[in-house]
């Protein structure tokens, strides 16, 4: 990989083998760069099957929607400098002049081929299906207007979030599924990918053509540390400017340091214990090989019950965070569900309770028997490499066994966690979600027709399960144009999926976030949150280049395989080639 323009002279450098990185005291790199700890898996960079927020971090920078969600959670223009609806029809009309990276134009060609495309071909369809499944025709009446028809009235913007891709390079991908998208990519936003190593770094570079103008800074590098200690150690040093996914005593060991800020937002987030209540294929076919015991809702329920969520939060998270039942956060407080009249409370005493009375004997040894008469065992996975969710498994361990039921505890990561989840070879896994400003997309991941179309298929859907009655409680919320009649629909939604008890959520963690506030600035927050595209959108360098000549370069991670490069006579940036430590969301 090549980040420097040219090359500094140095007169020594110091290998630190134990970190992977060479330091040295020497000049600034000539670009002003923002370089964020990379907080989960990047699953895919192909914008029509990534679904980690990891990954669309990423693609977000790189291919801009008609629309996108603004800093304060309305629809703002991207692409479209504006719109109009009238009942089903939804007009569009473009930016002037606008570009693709390459310096193509970006015209309504390349958004009606971006539609036809998810449309016609369920492949493209697992990031953003939900997008244009009330669809009905899209046309271009001119090269600077689309003109959507959905087939109901509906609430949501049909386009908003919605990436753009340029047709006149994907029109030549011949299985544009599995294209992996990271050979010099063409884009629309700010940035666009320069070059990527899987579980390593992902450099991007600013694009020229964009159109609100060029980005302040010269690209955003997003690079894997073995552990959110090492990123924190990194951002004291200089070398990241922007962590996100610290722990509270991470967090906390930051206050006062000389250059950080801290940044504490209302959770727009939740982690849970997705279970496996019998997983199936989009048709319903089963696939893997989950507990059978799971598969009664009276057992998921009773394991609800028995998990302290208040301690979760105050063990875990240090008070950074709050309780609650639904998958939507009280970071989006127009659709957050916590109604105390279905929600049961904390009580393993309820919880053993119910057990006994549905007929799970509790065998000498302490662990009740299931229907087969066999031990209940129940494995459940998590990543290791999570600090918050390794505490959590050892509570959620302990509080299983109090009312009879064994965890086999499976520490790994989230490649193969992905694996098990994309074949059903799990019972339960410690999971988490980020949540955009409108409920749907969060709806719509737990439709039958979310499932995958066949075991090992890439799909958003978390828990794999199927209600015909949340299928319809989601369509009539997505054409529910009345805000206060839609908020019911989806309250009932949500309070369906939680007596299913497939979702379990264990907190809402509120994002502890710090960033190099002498390095950059002017990080636009999302609902608080800067680990987000308005903030690697708007950031700019606090200082010029030659303001900086007489400071010692920062120690920058470039990947370079199992080894570390060093050159006498030469700055060479390594990127540390580690898993992630952060949750995916």
């Amino acid at each position: 990989m090549r980040y420097l323009k040219q090359f500094v002279a140095i007169s020594a450098s110091l290998v630190l083998l134990g970190q992977g990185t060479v330091a040295t005291a020497a000049t600034v790199s000539p670009e002003a760069v923002m370089r964020v700890n990379l907080s989960g898996t990047i699953d895919s960079l192909n914008p029509f099957t990534a679904s980690n927020q990891a990954a669309l971090n990423v693609l977000t920078l790189q291919y801009e929607s008609l629309a996108r969600s603004g800093p304060d959670g309305t629809n703002v223009p991207d692409l479209a400098s504006d719109w109009t609806v009238d009942d089903t029809v939804w007009t569009y009309h473009l930016q002037p002049d606008l570009k693709w990276s390459d310096g193509e134009p970006l015209t309504s060609k390349d958004v009606i081929w971006t539609l036809n495309e998810i449309l016609t071909n369920p492949a493209l369809a697992t990031q953003n299906g939900s997008f244009v499944d009330s669809i009905d025709t899209v046309s271009a009446p001119d090269a600077d207007t689309v003109e959507i028809v959905t087939m109901t009235a509906q609430a949501t913007n049909p386009a908003a979030g919605l990436m753009i891709v340029p047709e006149h390079i994907w029109s030549d991908i011949a299985e544009p599924d599995t294209y992996e998208n990271t050979d010099s990519p063409v884009g629309s936003g700010p940035y666009v990918l320069e070059s990527y190593e899987r579980g390593g770094a992902a450099i991007m570079k600013a694009n020229p053509e964009f159109w609100r103008g060029a980005p302040a800074l010269d690209g955003v590098h997003f690079i894997v540390y073995k552990n959110t200690d090492a990123a924190i150690q990194a951002l004291r040093t200089g070398e990241l400017d922007l962590v996100g996914g610290m722990t509270t005593a991470q967090y906390d060991s930051l206050e006062g340091v000389d250059g950080i800020t801290q940044n504490e937002a209302l959770s727009t987030n939740y982690s849970n214990l997705s279970v496996n209540s019998g997983a199936a294929d989009s048709s319903g076919n089963p696939i893997g090989n989950g507990s059978v015991t799971l598969q009664d809702p009276i057992v998921r329920q009773a394991m609800r019950q028995a998990i302290d969520q208040q301690m979760l939060v105050d063990r875990v998270l240090g008070g950074h965070g709050s309780i609650g039942a639904g998958i939507i956060p009280p970071g989006r407080p127009n659709w957050y569900w916590d109604d105390s009249s279905v929600v049961d409370p904390y009580s393993p005493d309820e919880a053993n309770a119910s057990l006994d009375a549905a007929g799970y004997t509790m065998g000498a040894d302490g662990i009740r028997l299931g229907k087969d008469g066999n031990p209940i065992q129940i494995r459940m996975s998590y990543n290791a490499a999570s600090t918050a969710n390794s505490q959590s498994a050892e509570f959620l361990q302990s509080w299983f066994k109090g009312i009879g039921i064994g965890i086999i505890p499976q520490p790994t990561d989230w490649d193969q966690m992905s694996k098990d989840l994309a074949e059903g070879t799990y019972d339960t896994f410690i999971n988490g979600w980020g949540v955009g400003i409108d409920p749907d997309y969060m709806l719509s991941i737990n439709l039958c027709s979310a499932r995958p179309a066949t075991a090992g298929a890439d799909s958003p859907a978390g828990e794999k399960w199927c209600d015909p009655e949340f299928d319809r409680l989601y369509l009539e919320q997505h054409s529910e144009t009345d805000e206060e009649k839609r908020k019911v629909l989806v309250d009932q939604a949500i309070e369906l999926q939680y007596t299913a008890a497939v979702a379990i959520i264990l907190y809402y963690p509120n994002p502890l976030q710090a960033y190099r506030s002498d390095h950059v600035t002017n990080l636009t927050p999302y609902a608080g949150d800067i680990d987000y595209y308005w903030a690697y959108a708007d950031a700019e360098p606090v200082a010029s280049v030659d303001d900086k000549a007489d400071s010692p370069a920062r120690l920058l991670p470039v990947g370079i395989g199992g080894g570390v490069l060093v050159a006498a006579l030469a700055i060479f940036l390594i990127v540390r080639r580690r898993k992630t430590a952060a949750d995916r969301e």
